[in-house]
């Protein structure tokens, strides 16, 4: 008995297949196809409308020469509809690429996101606006969140280049105002809830102090250093909408931003310390 099967992904609201596959273990209810933009703009509307694809088994227990001799047949069928995303008529593929192959894959990938952001191509605004509505309160599952940390602690740490270039990417994005404005009205009146609250909290915990002993000794600044940071920053930053940070920033004097300061720089102080004796007690 083989372990190959043929698969058929259905539209909710039309109740027509639109895409026919085969494959084997949990393939059919992976929503990923690759380089096919087609399918993956019906999984989009799908999912603005609040509909999940329904997912059919035509035949398994199928060997895989009979597997891609059913699916072209099933494809051949569906494709008189019109509605079928399937970018070539089936049965090829490769069930167990090499390691080469899959490298040869993954460059090929590359190279064609490399080409779409020379280009400047973006999704539509309605487009992004429906992906952002059908992501917004969507949780993963318990078994995938836990499949997730064991990915991220099997990967090696950073090297210092991949360091170096994410910091100086973050740099070039904070020296354009433009994109310092967008994040500064992507946050305006976001207060995180009690829960966010305690996940940050306790995954500080965990983490421990992030910066090195020597540099939390000396996160104390000098006025002169405050001044010119004030001076630098004034007008910059939105101020947040509660009542205390009302004033603008240009309506202060020279003596409100010192004071202002300082108080930043003992809440700083008292938050490191906090953080620090909650790490040693762990």
């Amino acid at each position: 008995m083989g372990i190959f099967y043929v698969y058929e992904h259905y539209r909710q609201d039309t109740g027509v297949c639109f895409y026919v596959g085969k494959g084997q273990g949990k393939r059919a209810w992976e929503l990923c196809r690759g380089y096919n933009p087609r399918y993956h703009r019906v999984i989009q509307k799908l999912s603005g409308l609040g509909l999940a694809v329904d997912i059919r088994i035509v035949q398994d227990g199928l060997d895989e020469d009979a597997a891609f001799i059913l699916e072209k047949e099933r494809i051949a069928f569906w494709k008189a509809t019109g509605e079928l995303t399937n970018l070539t008529d089936g049965g090829e593929g490769i069930s167990n690429p090499s390691e080469e192959t899959r490298q040869k894959l993954q460059k090929a990938s590359k190279l064609r996101e490399a080409e779409k952001k020379a280009n400047g191509w973006r999704h539509a605004t309605e487009t992004r606006l429906k992906m952002s509505t059908a992501h917004k309160g969507r949780q993963d599952p318990e078994e995938v969140k836990e499949k997730k940390r064991k990915v991220a602690l099997q990967r090696p740490p950073m090297s210092e280049e991949v360091r170096a270039a994410i910091a100086a990417k973050v740099k070039d994005l904070w020296a354009n105002p433009e994109y310092r404005e967008r994040l500064v009205q992507a946050h305006e009146g976001y207060v995180p809830t009690d829960t966010a609250r305690a996940n940050m909290r306790r995954g500080q915990a965990k983490r421990g102090p992030t910066r090195p002993k020597e540099h939390r000794d000396n996160m104390k600044w000098s006025d002169e250093r405050r001044k010119s940071f004030i001076e630098k920053t004034t007008g910059q930053f939105r101020p947040s909408q509660s009542a205390s940070m009302k004033i603008s920033h240009a309506q202060r004097s020279a003596e409100d931003r010192a004071r202002v300061g300082a108080k930043i720089s003992e809440a700083l102080k008292q938050s490191y310390a906090r953080r620090r004796a909650e790490a040693e007690a762990k």
